[in-house]
This record gives structure tokens, C-alpha cells and sequence, in this order.
């Protein structure tokens, strides 16, 4: 289920979708992994923040309530400036009247 999220995203407007290199590659959440072996889960990590630096971005989205969760603590550990959100949220968002009534 890789292609459906990512063409939900082309659908919104007014963003433009940057694929992270190494996007499918393991963030070091990997369910309890971050509890079990958090060393080792930062190291799997530090790549993807260095990826995410390199690109610019200042919204990152995942499908993945785990890599959500990895990207929070991650991003707020080396207080980055960057907002992430789950797919469902930005869809959420996009869809929001502008004057954001329901």
C-alpha cells in the first residue's frame, strides 16, 4: 500500500509532494523497537531526519501511526522546525472550509 497514499497526496492542491530518499526504508519505530533498543533505533532514524533537513520540507506526512510517533520524538528531540502530520489529517485539513465550519 504504498501508491494509494501518495496519490492522495498529488490530489490535494496548493502542496507539492518531495519523495525523501530512503522513504521506504524503516524509520526505527518498528512497534516496541524504540523501547526495546533505543540506540539502535536512533541510528536507524538519523538518516531519515538528515534526509528530511536535505529536502527542505516543513510538513512531513506518513500513513504510519508509528512512524508518526518516531517522527514527533524525533523531530522534537533536535528541535526541528517542522510539523508532522498522519495522511488523514492533512486530508482532514484540505477539505476544512475555509472558514473551518463543519
Amino acid at each position: 500500500m504504498r501508491k494509494e497514499p501518495r496519490a492522495l497526496l498529488d490530489l490535494v492542491p496548493g502542496i507539492e509532494r518531495v519523495e525523501l530518499p530512503g522513504s521506504e526504508l524503516c524509520c526505527g519505530s518498528a512497534g516496541i523497537y524504540t523501547m526495546l533498543r533505543p540506540a539502535d533505533s536512533e541510528a536507524i532514524f538519523a538518516p531519515k531526519l538528515a534526509a528530511l533537513d536535505a529536502s527542505g520540507a516543513r510538513v512531513l506526512v506518513t500513513a504510519n501511526p508509528g512512524c508518526q510517533l518516531q517522527w514527533e520524538t524525533g523531530i522534537a528531540r533536535e528541535r526541528r522546525d517542522v510539523k508532522v502530520l498522519h495522511l488523514a489529517e492533512l486530508l482532514e485539513r484540505a477539505t476544512r472550509p475555509a472558514d473551518g465550519s463543519r
